[in-house]
């Protein structure tokens, strides 16, 4: 093979890479036609490195870095397309960019939390944990740490507000303890 051939066959990889690099309308048909350009194992590219041995050894210099040449102008093609599919599927969506963006809340506002503890000496440390909703400060939790370092939680969840409770439920008569 002649210099001159294998300057035709380069010339004619670089300008058909280019059509179909232009003509890819999606990433998937772009990466189709890197891979039929640029593939390892069945790019067009890579078949004209097998080419190079049959040029005569003065001619491999020139051969190479016009392979390298057209390598380059085709990843600069490609990229440049990536590029343009990218913005034009963003332009797809229809996305006003100037505008501010909306804030997602997650999760729930923190719980207010109250600790009181009370060291004894020969007993130990009693603990007792209140927690309380930040919005309405009301009870939802609490939790008693025993001086063994035992917790006992009590956990405050869907409670009907509208019912009022008997005030003897909580009284605690001491006589009935006596007995």
């Amino acid at each position: 093979m002649t210099l001159s051939e294998f300057q035709q066959l380069v010339t004619t990889l670089a300008d058909d890479g280019e059509k179909l690099i232009d003509q890819a309308t999606t990433a998937s048909s772009l990466e189709d036609a890197r891979t039929s350009l640029l593939g390892r194992k069945s790019g067009r590219l890579p078949e004209l490195f097998k080419l190079l041995p049959s040029l005569a050894p003065g001619e491999l210099r020139e051969a190479g870095s016009l392979i390298n040449a057209v390598k380059a102008k085709l990843d600069a093609a490609l990229e440049e397309r990536r590029r343009q599919l990218d913005a034009a599927s963003v332009s797809r969506r229809n996305i006003d960019l100037t505008m501010p963006s909306r804030r997602q809340w997650l999760g729930a506002k923190h719980p207010v939390t109250l600790v009181i503890e009370e060291r004894q000496l020969l007993i130990g440390t009693n603990r007792l944990r209140l927690t309380f909703s930040a919005k309405d400060f009301q009870l939802r939790q609490w939790t008693v740490t025993d001086p063994q370092g035992f917790d006992t939680t009590v956990l405050v969840s869907n409670l009907d507000t509208t019912k009022k409770l008997d005030p003897n439920m909580f009284k605690i008569t001491y006589d009935r303890n006596m007995q």
